[in-house]
């Protein structure tokens, strides 16, 4: 009588182990990169989103706005965006006519806005000195009609 070897479909079987835990980790090593480029992603968003504010905030310097004056600045925000989401289309397009050509007019005289990377010497991205309140603004607690 002849022995059973089961010694091939073992071999088979431990391949077929080594080959699922391999599988598993690099489905684990693929599963962590994705979490790492969803979290750099999210943080170069961010990145892109304080620059576009900062930038936004010099425009508004240069063009002498009080924008410590946050009641007047929202209030003229939410009147824009009334007229931009009201059923007005002639109104709509007239602003935004007005108002692209004033934008443009006004970064064509301009000096061209600093970048954000290279702030004036002594000061941080925003163009304020680190550690010091801008120079005429109004705190919340100063002023409570701007909350």
């Amino acid at each position: 009588m002849a022995l059973i070897s089961t010694r091939d479909l073992d071999r088979l079987l431990r391949q077929k182990a080594e080959l699922q835990k391999r599988s598993d980790r690099q489905r684990r090593a693929y599963q962590q990169q994705q979490l790492k480029l969803k979290q750099d992603e999210k943080n170069l968003a961010s990145l892109i989103e304080n620059e576009q504010y900062t930038l936004l905030i010099k425009a508004l310097k240069q063009t002498k706005f009080p924008i410590d004056y946050m009641a007047l600045l929202i209030g003229l925000a939410l009147e824009a965006n009334d007229i931009l989401s009201g059923s007005d289309e002639a109104q709509r397009t007239e602003m935004i006519n007005r108002y692209t050509k004033r934008y443009t007019d006004f970064m064509q005289e301009s000096p061209k806005l600093p970048a954000a990377e290279d702030p004036e010497p002594g000061q941080d991205a925003s163009g304020m000195q680190p550690g010091t309140p801008n120079e005429g603004a109004v705190s919340y607690a100063a002023a409570p009609e701007m909350r």
